[in-house]
């Protein structure tokens, strides 16, 4: 046929589609193989993504923050270890929020799922009460409910309701 490739096996993409559609429907053998194979690989398979895991474990962390970012249509810019350690001198390794040193996790300025990026300029080193404390909303946001809950008056004059 002229213009196909020397190593088509099919003639055309009818062909092909007709012998596709034959193989998915050769009465379940070829799903039952395929059951029967990936039960006897499943052990391996597993023990793969375990020790690819430990050996790589920065690689799979940008994977799935890049993939939450993708789930949630937020855009997601590159962002490595080197630039966490910056951030962490920067703040000195204590949180941005309260100041405190000890474990620092990653927090989202502009949380994601509200339209802020996986990027070098809204992301912040947060204590874990913090950072869970936080949660979904916007800094501002959630000062104002933890002075609330401390019966700070609203206008910064931080002083205590009697």
């Amino acid at each position: 046929m002229v213009g196909k490739r020397p190593h088509a096996v099919y003639c055309s993409r009818q062909c092909k589609t007709r012998a596709s559609d034959r193989r998915r429907r050769d009465d379940g053998r070829s799903r039952k193989r395929d059951r029967e194979r990936y039960a006897a690989e499943g052990g391996h398979r597993r023990e793969y993504a375990r020790s690819y895991l430990a050996e790589n474990p920065d690689r799979c962390r940008e994977y799935r923050r890049r993939r939450k970012a993708r789930l949630r249509g937020a855009q997601a810019f590159q962002f490595s270890d080197a630039d966490w350690k910056r951030t962490l001198n920067r703040y000195r390794f204590c949180c941005a929020y309260c100041g405190e040193s000890g474990p620092l996790t990653m927090d989202h300025v502009v949380p994601i799922s509200r339209g802020g990026r996986h990027s070098i300029g809204n992301v912040v080193p947060a204590c874990g009460p913090c950072n869970f404390g936080k949660h979904t909303s916007l800094a501002i946001e959630w000062r104002r409910r933890l002075d609330e809950r401390r019966g700070v008056m609203p206008d910064d004059s931080r002083s205590f309701v009697a």
